[in-house]
């Protein structure tokens, strides 16, 4: 899992063990379907706050453990509105808190290969309102990281490409600056992705394509996303009870990083 291409040369996550970082992720979903003539509309705000720490390095593989400190997102769709925060008791003892308890305050280990890629990632539970495209597959790049080339200057373009069976992902990377210790640059990614997922009791098959497009600000020495702004489309069905549902999911995310 996990295959690396470069168009420049290899690069690598530049990470020591015991370092720690914290992300604060926003991001604001419109999701429609179409199901037998009528169309459905469902809206959702998330905000994610996490905490990585880097458990081991080594020549061949690098583990991570992230754990979701908080987690509020507001809901609104299919004639109810629902708000959740992972700080309020209430909340966890709820419909939706009940399923995140393996997640809130759980360190969850992660194994990249030197890439940034996901080599193996934790199964994730939760609900599909909270994220449609299922979770972080192998091969994918890590969230909260881009491995960049040496010497990289303004101009020069890398990919990173993983594929895991039937999913797969082509990110693309121009290098608008770097000023030494920051590098500035434009992204676009591609990834399919096949996912089934449980909602209320029933397998759902997601087959999607997403398109990325952004700006991310990088630490140079360590390849930690200091800040990124996306939009994100993705097309797709989902096969549930011998019915095959159309859907189109427009997100918009801004993520907010710091070394601890």
């Amino acid at each position: 899992a996990g295959v690396f291409i470069t168009n420049i040369q290899a690069q690598e996550l530049k990470l020591a063990k015991g370092q720690k970082f914290q992300t604060t992720t926003i991001t604001k979903t419109a999701l429609s379907q179409q199901m037998m003539g009528q169309s459905m509309e469902m809206n959702t705000d998330v905000t994610a706050l996490d905490e990585i720490e880097v458990a081991d390095v080594n020549n061949q593989r690098i583990t991570l453990h992230k754990t979701a400190k908080q987690l509020k997102s507001s809901f609104s769709g299919m004639g109810q509105s629902i708000d959740f925060d992972s700080n309020k008791p209430e909340d966890m003892n709820g419909p939706v808190g009940s399923q995140l308890k393996g997640i809130i305050n759980t360190p969850l280990s992660f194994v990249l290969n030197p890439s940034g890629t996901i080599a193996e990632a934790p199964k994730m539970t939760g609900n599909t309102t909270m994220n449609m495209a299922g979770e972080v597959a192998k091969g994918e790049a890590m969230p909260g990281f881009i491995a960049l080339p040496a010497n990289i200057k303004a101009g020069d373009t890398f990919s990173i490409t993983g594929a895991d069976g039937d999913n797969k992902t082509t990110a693309n990377y121009t290098v608008v600056s770097v000023n030494g210790k920051e590098a500035e640059l434009k992204m676009n990614i591609i990834s399919n992705k096949t996912n089934t997922v449980n909602q209320m009791g029933m397998d759902m098959l997601m087959t999607l394509r997403a398109t990325t497009n952004g700006v991310a600000t990088v630490d140079v020495a360590t390849g930690f996303i200091l800040k990124a702004s996306t939009e994100i489309t993705t097309d797709g069905t989902i096969n549930v009870m011998g019915q095959s549902v159309p859907m189109n999911v427009k997100a918009t995310s801004t993520i907010t990083g710091k070394k601890l």
